[in-house]
């Protein structure tokens, strides 16, 4: 690394990390850092017409939700478990769903 002389005009190097490839290398470090019944705890973000019709990540359809919505499509947290890449040695625990505006709404998964 080039050492930093002027730290006002700094910019940082910007390197394109796609969001599949963060959460297998979060689960990947957590396999390996993880003590014995260790837990890791994680939002992860979700369009929830992918929730609600099953779709793949990147397909989109604009659906709607309030905050309070009670859709039992949005609360089976089996569909959560169709998000995450399978890591052996870390089992699901728990997912949590909070619905945001715009169509889109965050998991906290516990595992």
């Amino acid at each position: 690394h080039a050492q930093v002389t002027d730290r006002s005009s700094y910019m940082p190097q910007r390197v394109e990390y796609c969001p599949g490839d963060v959460i297998s290398d979060l689960l990947m470090f957590a396999q390996e850092s993880l003590v014995d019944n260790g837990r890791l705890a994680f939002l992860l973000p979700v369009m929830l017409s992918q929730l609600c019709l099953g779709g793949e990540r990147g397909t989109f359809v604009k659906m709607r939700f309030t905050e309070t919505s009670r859709d039992p499509r949005l609360l089976d947290e089996q569909r959560y478990r169709d998000f995450l890449p399978q890591m052996d040695g870390l089992e699901y625990l728990h997912g949590s769903l909070q619905i945001l505006s715009g169509g889109v709404g965050r998991i906290l998964i516990t595992m």
